[in-house]
């Protein structure tokens, strides 16, 4: 056997580990001298501390079954203490599979050799940490819990991480059955950046203005209800958006307990505890007198600003940073010198190319604060900037694997796929709308040669998802009445699904068509083009394309009066008008001239926006869409550096589809150069 497959297969040999159900594991280890290499599996989330220094988190998500292995290369000329933190809540969420702790680690020389492993018996000790307290509300529904600490129970394991016989309880390793293990291609985030917060101000807390009491849809601990008229806060502010690890340096003066609590924007005046009504956005700590002590968050949080309440006791807090936790700009492209933007311009795209960040550390997400979940639609647009500013689909190649892998997906209609994967999943509610940019994303990524080609493997999901859809075909030729979710974007326009919705025909008929030139599929071609005429009759009015079709008394379908302007973007973007057809020329002047008929729905930002200015691209009108984009988007960059899901701060302020702004950004500039240069 070659030597080259003798040591994978020694890697492949090492047994993974866990402690029962025990949801956090802690494992010790001296880094031989001479190690260049640390490789592991783990779920459902790992850190990696050598003497202390944060090294790596991870890992990069795969479905159940799966588990994808990290490579972290180090250079370790003298022994050390690695420390490898292995956290499951186990409890059901869109962030990580629900599934036991377990890891699988080994350390490499530089030729490749194991030099230790877990279940050798002598290079890991397996503690449990008992300072966390489970018993704590999920942040959202979406994530896992809550980070809830005590650390009077353990004083003397304060920083186990730096010590080699901490006071933990120890466990014997119990050899466990991994899943199947797989490659990441993504590359390792940026974690080594620390952002410094500075203190804005101090204040006392107002009882009634910040009573944490139950809320929707999330419960606050008990523990959290803020009573008393004494009680003292700091506000800190990081002067922009970031996602990372709170850290903060701070000292009991006798036995206390604190509330932290962060913000995606910085608020004016007293801050409130409440604002963010569909998250628990805190951290409980429970700390001993006189411990001098280095506190890091092991969740990942975004925030603008951050607040920390003293609910009892005395505590000196000596500063607030945060460990960014993002990709990492090495792999960006030079962006070429020409490119010049005004710095208004400048400001919006570097909020894009933020807003990437923050939200691609492993796959792409939709944010990196309420969910940090891998949502389609969004990886459609995020795909692009990926290829944009990178050169390479990377973070798309694991992404998409994650929908090859599995034989099967726990959802109630066998034909539909997940609408956020890997994922749980616990409401079982599936988007019958969003599979269809999962496929055109494939057939686009195919297309432009965009990295690793999974058109052939998804195949057969993509004729099973059509062949579904057709169990919904009405004798007209249209999808009525799909079952699920159905959605399309943040406007009252989801409200317009009644009978026969035309932009989910017209997103459907989009799909057959890229799939019949992709497969070379006459039929699907045909089909698609039979749909659009029929859409056209149905939908258009000779000057509007109307949202809905419902059935008369006589069971035939009449246009609803509903319009939106979300409507006519999916009908340009998705049907191929000609300006040369005399049917539309009007339409289309129309529309991206910005005129409105008086009852039509205006779009919202996800995502009529990104397709009006997809639409302004197309047309060639670059210097409305630099415009545009900094009329809307500017606002945004200012307050938080990132581009946000609405319009409004009511949702998240660092949403992943936006940053596809920076492709059509740079475009626009690019375009309009070349057009002055000709002049």
């Amino acid at each position: 056997m070659p030597e080259s497959q003798q040591k994978n297969r020694d890697w492949e040999n090492v047994p993974g580990v866990w402690a029962g159900e025990e949801p956090t594991l802690a494992f010790l280890a001296e880094l031989p001298a001479g190690t260049r290499e640390i490789r592991l599996a783990a779920a459902s989330v790992y850190r990696l501390r050598i003497d202390g220094k944060v090294i790596a988190y991870g890992p990069a998500r795969a479905p159940l079954g799966f588990a994808r292995t990290e490579r972290i290369a180090v250079k370790q000329n003298a022994p050390a203490l690695a420390a490898i933190e292995v956290t499951a809540c186990q409890t059901e969420n869109f962030y990580y599979p629900k599934q036991s702790p377990f890891l699988k680690a080994a350390f490499l020389d530089e030729a490749g050799h194991l030099l230790g492993a877990t279940g050798d018996g002598k290079t890991f000790r397996l503690f449990t940490l008992p300072f966390r307290n489970w018993q704590a509300p999920k942040l959202t529904h979406q994530r896992d819990l809550m980070e809830h600490y005590d650390f009077t129970r353990n004083p003397g394991a304060l920083e186990w991480y730096l010590q080699r016989n901490p006071q933990l309880p120890e466990r014997p390793e119990t050899l466990v059955r991994l899943p199947r293990l797989i490659s990441r291609h993504a590359p390792g985030p940026e974690l080594s950046e620390i952002h410094e917060a500075f203190l804005l101000r101090t204040g006392t807390l107002d009882t009634q203005a910040a009573d944490l009491k139950e809320t929707i849809p999330v419960k606050i601990l008990e523990a959290c209800h803020i009573s008393g008229s004494g009680d003292s806060y700091l506000v800190y502010d990081f002067g922009k958006l970031y996602s990372g690890f709170l850290i903060l340096e701070l000292e009991a003066e006798e036995e206390s307990e604190l509330l932290i609590g962060w913000d995606e924007l910085l608020m004016e005046g007293t801050y409130d505890f409440r604002r963010a009504f569909w998250a628990n956005n805190f951290i409980r700590l429970r700390l001993p007198q006189g411990k001098p002590m280095t506190f890091e968050s092991f969740e990942p949080y975004a925030m603008r600003c951050a607040a920390v309440a003293v609910l009892s006791g005395r505590v000196r807090i000596r500063s607030m940073r945060l460990r960014e936790y993002a990709f990492d700009t090495s792999h960006f492209l030079p962006r070429d010198r020409r490119m010049l933007f005004t710095p208004e311009e400048d400001a919006v795209y570097q909020a894009a190319c933020e807003t990437f960040r923050q939200n691609t550390v492993d796959v792409f997400m939709d944010c990196p604060g309420r969910e940090r979940a891998g949502w389609l639609c969004d990886s459609f647009f995020m795909a692009r900037a990926e290829f944009f500013l990178t050169g390479c689909s990377n973070v798309e190649d694991d992404f998409l694997e994650n929908y090859l892998l599995p034989d099967s997906y726990p959802l109630p209609e066998e034909w539909m796929l997940p609408m956020c994967f890997p994922a749980d999943n616990p409401r079982k509610s599936f988007l019958p709308q969003w599979p269809f940019w999962l496929f055109l994303e494939i057939f686009e990524k195919k297309h432009q040669k965009r990295g690793r080609d999974f058109s052939c493997g998804l195949e057969k999901r993509f004729r099973k998802y059509i062949a579904g859809c057709g169990h919904y075909q009405n004798r007209e030729g249209f999808l009525e009445n799909l079952p699920g979710w159905n959605f399309i974007e943040w406007s009252r326009a989801k409200e317009f699904f009644r009978g026969v919705h035309f932009p989910t025909n017209m997103l459907y008929r989009k799909c057959l068509k890229e799939a019949g030139l992709c497969y070379g599929d006459r039929a699907l071609l045909d089909q698609a083009e039979i749909l659009k005429e029929k859409i056209i009759e149905s939908s258009f009015d000779g000057e509007w394309f109307r949202d809905n079709a419902e059935r008369n008394e006589a069971g035939n379908l009449e246009k609803s009066g509903n319009l939106s302007e979300i409507c006519q973007y999916y009908a340009d973007f998705c049907l191929d008008l000609s300006d040369g057809d005399p049917r539309f020329a009007r339409w289309r002047k129309r529309l991206l001239d910005g005129e409105r008929a008086e009852t039509m729905v205006p779009a919202a930002m996800f995502i009529g926006l990104i397709l009006r200015f997809e639409s302004l691209r197309a047309a060639g009108r670059h210097r409305q869409l630099l415009s545009e984009s900094v009329a809307k988007l500017l606002p945004m960059a200012r307050k938080t550096g990132t581009l946000w899901e609405k319009e409004t701060p009511d949702a998240s302020c660092c949403h992943g589809f936006a940053s596809v702004l920076a492709p059509l950004l740079a475009e626009a500039v690019r375009k309009r150069g070349m057009q002055q240069g000709s002049n």
